[in-house]
């Protein structure tokens, strides 16, 4: 019996041992293992830190045009979109009772003007009184005050553009009444756009009237640079942030209001930092590290993060320039994995492929 007894833990110990022996090799073959991964060679370089704010594009001068007259629209001179002058015709408005007004005080003018010039030269040969006189001169002036009036009100039946610009809509078409109750049309000047942002207390500091930023609109595809314009002293009670104005030039007029806007402003900056893409950087038990590659393999780095932009960051501990950070891979790699090498991004962007 005893003898069975230590025949089975013979038996055990080497079937443990056996298998301990092929989880050695597992780890071993893992460990030998060669993980494809993409570079980025570590560069030197001037760095802002930056934060993206969202705001809409408004027109650089919008104005909403109201008539200052009640009545019929006997005609419409323009279309949605089209490009007017300062002065332009957009409509008329029917108005014979002002019509016939004006005709009948500009008659009157006329014949106030005659017998003025006819009473002072009999006044000046001493034929009617001085009574007379000022009479005549009263007369004049209260017709020609009379004349104004009406065709001040005979003026307004013409609505005209007040700016250049493009007619951004139009409310209104031949026949229909119009007043004052609201606007007929919009006229839009998109030479130069703006952005209205809201900036938090912390950081309205570092935002300077002149000062430049990128401008990122994503239905052209393009980013676009951007200037400061107007930065309130005031904050606002409704959003607790401060409205900031981004003004951006637009000669071509492809930018159009109602886009959105992503805007780049830089709150920091410093030079000579080294800087990496920020998806280098992985998070540990509370510390951030990275992996390069030395002589084939990942080695584990524990790094300190200093500014932090959109896509890259700086680092201030662990990591010197030229050395090559995996970017992509990184979370499949280990202290110590072999890995190769099948593209690098250099500092200026650009990207290489490696066969070594």
């Amino acid at each position: 019996m005893q003898k069975r007894t230590v025949l089975v833990l013979i038996l055990l110990l080497a079937a443990a041992l056996l298998m301990a022996g092929c989880g050695r090799e597992e780890v071993k073959q893992v460990q030998e293992k060669t993980v494809p991964v993409e570079v980025f060679t570590a560069v030197k370089t001037d760095f802002s830190q930056e934060v993206e704010v969202t705001g809409e594009i408004l027109a650089g001068t919008e104005v909403s045009i109201i008539p200052k007259v009640s009545g019929r629209v006997a005609a419409v001179y323009v279309k949605l979109g089209q490009q007017v002058g300062r002065g332009t015709v957009l409509l008329e408005i029917e108005g014979a009772g002002v019509k016939s007004a004006l005709a009948a005080a500009e008659a009157n003018l006329e014949s106030a003007e005659k017998n003025y010039q006819r009473v002072k030269q009999l006044y000046a040969e001493g034929a009617v009184s001085q009574a007379d006189f000022e009479r005549a001169e009263t007369n004049l002036k209260v017709n020609r005050a009379q004349y104004d009036q009406a065709k001040d009100s005979y003026d307004e039946l013409t609505v005209v553009s007040p700016i250049n610009g493009k007619v951004a809509y139009l409310n209104v078409d031949e026949g229909e009444m119009v007043g004052q109750q609201g606007p007929v049309a919009g006229v839009v000047n998109l030479d130069t756009v703006k952005v209205k942002l809201n900036i938090s207390e912390n950081l309205i500091g570092r935002i300077k009237e002149g000062q430049k930023v990128k401008v990122r609109i994503n239905a052209l595809n393009k980013t676009v640079e951007g200037k400061v314009r107007a930065v309130s002293p005031q904050i606002d009670k409704t959003t607790r942030a401060f409205p900031v104005e981004v003004e951006i030039a637009n000669p071509r007029g492809e930018i159009l209001a109602g886009m959105v806007a992503r805007i780049k402003l830089p709150t920091a900056r410093v030079k000579d930092a080294v800087v990496i893409p920020a998806r280098a950087v992985l998070e540990h038990n509370g510390q951030q590290k990275i992996f390069v590659v030395e002589d084939g393999a990942a080695k584990e780095r524990l790094v300190k993060v200093g500014l932090t932009g959109l896509d890259r960051v700086q680092i201030v501990e662990g990591l010197k320039e030229n050395e090559k950070v995996i970017v992509t891979g990184n979370r499949l790699v280990g202290d110590g994995q072999k890995v190769k090498i099948i593209k690098t991004v250099g500092a200026a962007g650009g990207e290489n492929s490696e066969n070594s």
